[in-house]
């Protein structure tokens, strides 16, 4: 039967992710960051036979009131078994959901076998049409609808996490699922110690929160949406905000990677779909950048309406160590 991680099992856990995984794994090169990932408790269950780890299943906890987990890091050494016997683990202990952004989408028979929703994120973009040579967008099809911007006042930035708690009524967040508790939140987004996330709401009176990021490569930037939090009435006039900033600041485009919010909002925003087909080629992969298209599966056994974004379990992780934190 599948344990918990403990202690005195974690010099045979990474040796298992150097000769399974990857010995350049960042959790690897970097336990540090393991350390701050994974902080307070391991937060693995681990799969033994005849005393030696033979499958690892890893999750981050949104609550630490056996909330809302999402999976990460699922390898087996063996047979295949091994490994759903963590998931099965997982599924039993009582959490209030098992999700995980980010599967094989060869996975998805097994969790459709286990009666798992399963998906696709949707990846929507707003192009600038007055950048003249994209360096990180690939754009074939530039006859898409133009945006305009509007000046933005009711939008501000907050810098920790106190101070959004006293700009929003954070229990209400607890109407949507996944609820990430203020602890988790703070911990996800403003203390990462590699990437600079920013973290918009309304200046007074606020039912919502978006993140986001922005990321430079290849001679150009984009600003990517991570996270969305709270009434999605309010979604537009955020992202309005970044409308106006991308074009000031001359970024490529803006992207988002979700499900559950509804077309109609994004679109009326000005995003347009990346479908599977599609001939522009708006980047998922910047460690090391890969400029091709990237399509994102999800699994949850959460039976009510769910958001989730690329933010979601450890999709925006680093994949490279760096030796201090993005400034942007």
């Amino acid at each position: 039967m599948p344990i918990y991680m403990q202690e005195s099992d974690k010099k045979e856990f990474f040796e298992f992710l150097k000769n399974y995984w990857n010995p350049d794994f960042i959790y690897v090169k970097d336990n540090s960051y393991f350390n701050y990932e994974f902080s307070g408790n391991s937060n693995f269950v681990l799969s033994k036979k005849d005393g030696k780890i033979v499958a690892i299943l890893g999750f981050l906890e949104y609550d630490d009131r056996k909330g809302d987990i999402f999976n990460a890091v699922w390898k087996n050494s063996g047979k295949e078994d091994d490994g759903l016997k963590c998931l099965q683990f997982l599924l039993n202990a009582g959490y209030k959901s098992v999700s995980s952004c980010g599967i094989n989408k060869r996975t998805i028979p097994i969790y459709q076998f286990f009666g798992i929703n399963t998906g696709r994120l949707k990846h929507f973009y707003i192009l600038n049409q007055e950048i003249e040579e994209y360096k990180i967008a690939k754009i074939s099809k530039k006859d898409i609808k133009k945006v305009k911007y509007e000046k933005v006042n009711d939008v501000i930035e907050v810098n920790n996490i106190d101070e959004l708690l006293n700009l929003i009524n954070y229990q209400e967040l607890k109407n949507y699922n996944f609820y990430k508790s203020p602890e988790y939140f703070n911990k996800r987004y403003f203390k990462h110690p590699y990437y600079k996330y920013h973290i918009l709401v309304k200046s007074k009176k606020t039912n919502s929160i978006l993140v986001y990021r922005i990321v430079k490569e290849n001679g150009g930037s984009c600003i990517r949406i991570m996270d969305f939090l709270g009434d999605e009435k309010e979604f537009n006039e955020l992202a309005n905000y970044l409308v106006e900033k991308m074009f000031q600041e001359k970024h490529e485009y803006i992207d988002i990677y979700e499900i559950g919010l509804e077309d109609s909002i994004l679109k009326s925003t000005g995003f347009i779909e990346r479908t599977e087909d599609d001939t522009n080629i708006i980047p998922n992969y910047f460690e090391p950048f890969i400029q091709k298209n990237i399509e994102i599966y999800y699994m949850s056994n959460c039976n009510s309406k769910f958001r989730m974004f690329k933010g979601d379990g450890d999709q925006d992780r680093p994949s490279i160590v760096k030796e201090k934190k993005d400034e942007e």
